[in-house]
């Protein structure tokens, strides 16, 4: 992250320009909209980039929450544009700011409980370039021009197709809702049955994820058909795995796709949560943990 010293200025030829009003139910079809635009110019390989849309989202949520404070009295302006080799954006709310030194240090274990500067961290690790203006309330992403899909994305790919192939897929949401959970011995199991977990399926999520809770603090995340999280989720598993730790278990992480894992050690949840190649593996990890 850097501090600009003078006013943001976009470059090369506008793709969007609007201002939203500060309604959390604007964000993503406008992070969609984004996306689709670029994608239709060649700037993200064909059906997007998870990661991009986490980034994007991200800096809206900031805006929205942090910024403007839910107001719906206020703005965020969006400029999206782009020339031959990168596209940025500049995203401005009518909010007070934030001084970047009072944010937490990253890499240090506290700082992975704080909700300041978690996002800041997660979209360095995304863009190529992330600038914020000496008052905070005005930032601009930056990222270079990536039209196929690099290594991480096409390993999510596969693996998602893999999981559709096998004849394992998942009821619809319709009828068996957004997650499940079961227990296996001492161990409750929640398995999500979406593709995508943000603020529109977080609720009932959490419901499933609370009865999973009460039944057990020993949990497994059975996460094999996730391709997209959004910062809220990020944070949501952060309070899952304080609250499991706070009452003597542990959270542990199954069948994480390649792009997901790569946002969660972006912001460092390795460091909290153990990842687990599949689900086997986790019970047997949390079967030590119930016996010692």
């Amino acid at each position: 992250m850097q501090l600009a010293d003078k006013p943001l200025e976009p470059f090369g030829t506008t793709i969007l320009q609007m201002a939203v009003p500060t309604q959390l139910s604007y964000k993503t079809p406008l992070v969609f909209r984004m996306i689709k635009e670029l994608e239709k110019r060649h700037y993200l390989p064909e059906g997007g980039d998870p990661r991009v849309e986490l980034a994007l989202d991200e800096a809206l949520t900031n805006a929205m929450v942090h910024g403007n404070k839910l107001d719906a009295r206020k703005k965020v302006d969006v400029h999206l544009f782009a020339d031959e080799g990168r596209w940025g954006a500049i995203i401005e709310d009518e909010g007070n700011g934030f001084r970047p030194g009072a944010l937490p240090r990253p890499g240090e274990v506290a700082a992975l409980f704080e909700d300041m500067g978690r996002g800041i961290t997660l979209m360095e690790s995304i863009l190529d370039g992330l600038t914020y203006s000496p008052k905070g309330s005005t930032v601009m992403l930056v990222c270079k021009r990536r039209a196929e899909p690099d290594q991480v994305l096409a390993a999510s790919e596969a693996a998602a197709e893999a999981v559709a192939a096998s004849g394992d897929a998942a009821e619809t949401s319709a009828k068996a809702g957004h997650a499940r959970a079961r227990m296996e011995g001492s161990i409750a199991i929640v398995e999500f049955l979406d593709k995508r977990v943000s603020e529109h399926n977080l609720t009932p999520v959490r419901g499933t994820v609370d009865t999973a809770l009460e039944r057990s603090p020993l949990v497994v995340f059975d996460m094999r058909r996730l391709t997209y999280i959004s910062s809220m989720f990020v944070g949501f598993l952060v309070a899952v795995s304080k609250k499991a730790r706070g009452a003597g278990g542990k959270l542990v992480l199954a069948g994480v796709q390649p792009v997901v894992r790569e946002v969660l050690t972006a912001v460092r949840l390795d460091k909290l949560l153990q990842f687990t190649e599949g689900l086997e593996e986790a019970l047997a990890l949390l079967e030590e943990e119930a016996e010692i």
